[in-house]
Parts: structure tokens; C-alpha cells; sequence
């Protein structure tokens, strides 16, 4: 600090320094300067990686402004950097949300599997409707309502499981009621 010319020293005879109080304070106040500012520089760092791990994980804006008690432009402006850092490639959707749909579709990580994995499933699901058309054709139904047409095909299936147990009742039945050779 002597050769920065912040402080200078008195030297005495016997090459001690001594310092000017008014030197030594503004130094002290310098320093706390710097060290505030370093200190609230790091606590906006820690709160924005805070905000990026919460937007990760899907947190609404407003659970952020909350949790880390932010003010709601700064977390905006947090939301939209974590946007504008992400790869094109990379998906913009939480990590809850692409675990939901994982389970629903099976594993992506890309966009373009997530692509692929919506089309696997139109293509299933097209075909399940296809395997639906092909009941109500057998049943001689008309599918023009998915509940009714469920339910008709149900009411036939219960109709046609009695017809199938009924010969076999009667059979015992008459059975039951014939005399007995003796």
C-alpha cells in the first residue's frame, strides 16, 4: 500500500513506521467497500444459479420469486437468460415434465425423439382405433360415440356370455328335475 501511495508512513530512527489514522480509515473503509460489493456480486451469482436449478426442475416464476425472495423483474430476466443459454437442441421443458412424458412415450432426450415418440404413438393409437372400428363392425355397432359405443359393445358381450351359459343351466337343470331310475 506504500507503493501504491495509499498510505504513507513516518519512519522513525529505528525504522519503525507509523501511520496516519485518517490514511488507515480510509484504507478500512475502502476495503469494506470492496468486500460488500464482491460479497452482494456473489449473492446475486448464488441466487441466479438458485433461480437456473429451479427452472430446471419446472418451478413456475412465481415459486421462484418466493423461495428466493427476488424481485419479480430480476427472476424474469433470470428465466430468460436460463432460456437464451440452452442449446437449440435442448428441450425446454422441465425435468418433471419430460418424465411425465417419458413415462407416457418412452425415454427422449432430444427433440427430434420426442418427435419420434409422438409419432410411434399416433401410429399405436391409430391402430388401436382401427382394432375399434373392426368390434363395432363384428358387433354390428355404430361408433359414432367412443362411451356409447363402449358400453353397447359391453351390454353385447354380457348378453352373448348368458346365451353361452344358459344351454348348459338348462341342461343341468333338466337334469336335476328328470326322475330317477330306480
Amino acid at each position: 500500500m506504500e507503493r501504491a501511495g495509499t498510505l504513507h508512513p513516518i519512519v522513525d530512527e529505528n525504522g519503525h513506521r507509523a501511520f496516519d489514522s485518517n490514511d488507515l480509515g480510509r484504507v478500512a473503509a475502502q476495503r469494506q467497500r470492496k468486500v460488500a460489493r464482491t460479497s452482494s456480486s456473489n449473492d446475486a451469482g448464488e441466487l441466479a444459479a438458485r433461480a437456473f436449478e429451479m427452472f430446471g426442475r419446472g418451478a413456475r416464476l412465481a415459486d421462484v420469486v418466493i423461495k428466493l425472495r427476488a424481485e419479480p423483474a430480476r427472476v424474469r430476466d433470470w428465466h430468460r437468460d436460463w432460456c437464451s443459454f440452452r442449446r437449440p437442441s435442448d428441450m425446454l421443458l422441465s425435468s418433471k415434465d419430460q418424465g411425465e412424458l417419458g413415462a407416457i412415450l418412452g425415454e427422449f432426450k432430444t427433440p427430434g425423439e420426442l418427435i419420434g415418440a409422438i409419432g410411434t404413438q399416433l401410429k399405436r393409437d391409430d391402430d388401436m382405433l382401427e382394432a375399434l372400428y373392426e368390434i363395432a363392425d363384428l358387433f354390428d355397432v355404430e361408433m359414432e360415440r367412443p362411451r356409447d359405443f363402449a358400453r353397447t359393445v359391453r351390454t353385447k358381450l354380457l348378453e352373448a356370455n348368458r346365451s353361452a351359459q344358459a344351454p348348459s343351466a338348462a341342461a343341468s337343470s333338466t337334469a336335476a328335475s328328470a326322475p330317477q331310475a330306480r
